[in-house]
């Protein structure tokens, strides 16, 4: 498949008359290339995370998406659609278009990694026209850049916590050398691990948790083996995973909704892994990325870590002595 560069798109519309304004914005932050690169691809956050913009999706593949994008102006108070292409012309650099009216908006996403847990990435973008509407392009340029801001205050937490994540060990499971659009769709996954060589488990006493407070986490102090406690009105103490194996979204009481939690990026959701009593009787509840083993002082819980157990279905609850 062929694919045009940024450069050559626009060289390509200017053969035909149109005329262009070019503006860029860069960001930094402590997180990997590959949390950027994730981020722009991550097809199914757009509906959890950005409330200025819905998408209807339409062909995904591993290196493109087109989608409808129902995008919100709030100055006008009205919602119009734009047809978008966003495509990976290769790694790290991806290309997007879209068009409405007389408009063509091109964007150009370059991500470079400049230390360990630091990137840099430039997103440039052109406004082109024909004739009398090349007078519109500041309006054009001024929603853009606002847009581009609110975005970008939605989706950097997203990079920064998987950063966070890196610093204490864990890494992200991709099937492919860089993201890929349709990997992204699968929600049900665990693509969250730390060292394949060694098991992921923790003891937490029972004594420890009967006695902990709402809200408070138990185990490490963030990633998939960092848990969190809510207290039921009954005395019933639950037990839940702090860390969404999906993609490492934060997990907390604020994601819990009749006694189900959600992951605030993707919607995948949750039970409690444990359910004690106030006579300190434990419930344990299978679960599919977790096993929790119960001693008399303590239980112990042990994480699959084996993103390759799901690629295939279907999945069955994840037993202690695998």
């Amino acid at each position: 498949m062929s694919k045009k560069s940024f450069k050559q798109l626009i060289t390509s519309l200017k053969s035909k008359s149109f005329k262009f304004t070019m503006f860029d914005f860069e960001e930094h932050g402590k997180y990997g290339a590959d949390d950027a690169d994730w981020n722009y691809k991550d097809i199914t956050h757009t509906e959890k995370v950005h409330d200025m913009v819905n998408q209807v999706q339409g062909a995904i593949s591993d290196d493109i998406a087109t989608s409808v994008n129902l995008q919100k102006i709030p100055l006008f108070g009205i919602t119009f659609p734009l047809v978008v292409v966003n495509y990976e012309y290769k790694k790290y650099d991806q290309v997007y278009f879209a068009c409405s009216g007389p408009f063509i908006i091109i964007g150009n996403v370059i991500t470079t990694q400049i230390a360990e847990n630091e990137t840099k990435v430039c997103t440039t973008f052109v406004i082109g026209s024909k004739g009398i509407f090349n007078i519109f392009h500041p309006l054009v340029k001024y929603f853009i850049a606002k847009n581009h801001k609110k975005l970008m205050l939605e989706d950097e937490p997203m990079r920064i916590r998987r950063g966070e994540l890196r610093e204490n060990g864990h890494f992200f499971y991709s099937p492919t050398e860089t993201y890929s659009f349709r990997f992204t769709e699968e929600i049900t996954r665990s693509n969250v691990h730390i060292d394949l060589n060694s098991e992921a488990k923790i003891k937490i006493l029972k004594s420890e948790i009967f006695s902990a407070k709402e809200n408070s986490i138990l185990g490490e102090k963030i990633g998939i083996l960092s848990f969190f406690i809510t207290v039921e009105n009954n005395g019933d103490i639950k037990l839940w995973p702090s860390t969404c194996p999906h993609e490492g979204a934060p997990i907390s009481s604020k994601c819990i909704k009749n006694n189900t939690a959600s992951c605030p990026w993707h919607a995948k959701k949750f039970q409690p892994l444990m359910i004690m009593d106030k006579d300190k009787k434990t419930q344990i509840i299978p679960n599919i990325d977790f096993a929790v083993k119960e001693n008399s002082e303590f239980l112990e819980i042990k994480y699959r870590n084996n993103p390759e157990y799901y690629n295939n279905k279907p999945y069955k609850y994840f037993s202690y002595e695998e």
